[in-house]
């Protein structure tokens, strides 16, 4: 079943990022290295380029290797795979009309990856469906009478060995604490697993990881608490 966001678990962990960043703007950092020991984190960064839709997000940036991959379950011996870009864009010309009904306008490579998990879920009759709120999950399926809801994300930095979590979509936002809308995926994310597309651009090559949100919770939550702490922010 879906889980609880970590909003939802935590209301005021909206309110602790927001004062992460205004303590980053106050002191103009744009990354913030401190505690990696004690807090989990590699850094905290803020964009310095804006995404394809505008926004300048900010990311927490954990190391892939600590965190616990799912047990070996349907899920992961169906999402975890190496690939090619070019190679998920032939299978998406195969499909391109249901692509289209799906995305619209929408061309982005994120597109792109979460259609070819669509199409992965529907070959094995799995049912893929989106949620009634984009915000939740991307699809949900049912397996053995259970229903398990999946996130897909994509990260361009494969090489660094780190997975970023988006803490808010614009760091920008003046009135941070009170936009609800404009929280991370991280934190409004209800999906049982996320799934990973790292990526090279010059090569396109293309690997997968799948983590249990329950765990990305836990070590974004202790991190975040952890900062708090350890800077002496005030909320």
């Amino acid at each position: 079943m879906p889980v609880p966001s970590l909003y939802q678990q935590d209301k005021s962990i909206l309110k602790k990022v927001c004062a992460i960043r205004d303590y980053m703007k106050t002191k103009q950092i744009e990354r913030l290295f401190q505690y990696k020991k004690e807090c989990d984190y590699v850094s905290i960064m803020f964009n310095t380029t804006p995404s394809p839709d505008g926004a300048m997000g900010m990311f927490l940036l954990l190391e892939r290797k600590k965190l616990s991959l799912t047990p070996n379950d349907p899920i992961e011996k169906l999402l975890i795979f190496k690939t090619n870009i070019s190679h998920i864009e032939e299978e998406i010309k195969k499909k391109q009309q249901t692509f289209s009904n799906m995305y619209g306008q929408r061309q982005r490579l994120q597109e792109y990856f979460e259609f070819y998990t669509y199409l992965i879920l529907e070959s094995c009759n799995l049912n893929p469906t989106p949620p009634e709120n984009i915000n939740d999950y991307d699809f949900l399926i049912n397996i053995n009478g259970n229903n398990i809801a999946i996130e897909v994300k994509s990260d361009k930095w494969i090489e660094t060995g780190n997975l970023a979590l988006e803490l808010l979509r614009n760091y920008e936002v003046e009135d941070c604490k009170n936009n609800i809308k404009n929280m991370g995926s991280i934190l409004k994310s209800k999906a049982d697993y996320w799934q990973e597309y790292f990526y090279n651009e010059k090569t396109r090559e293309v690997e997968t990881e799948i983590y249990k949100l329950t765990v990305l919770q836990f070590h974004t939550k202790k991190t975040i608490d952890c900062l708090i702490q350890k800077l002496k922010i005030t909320i």
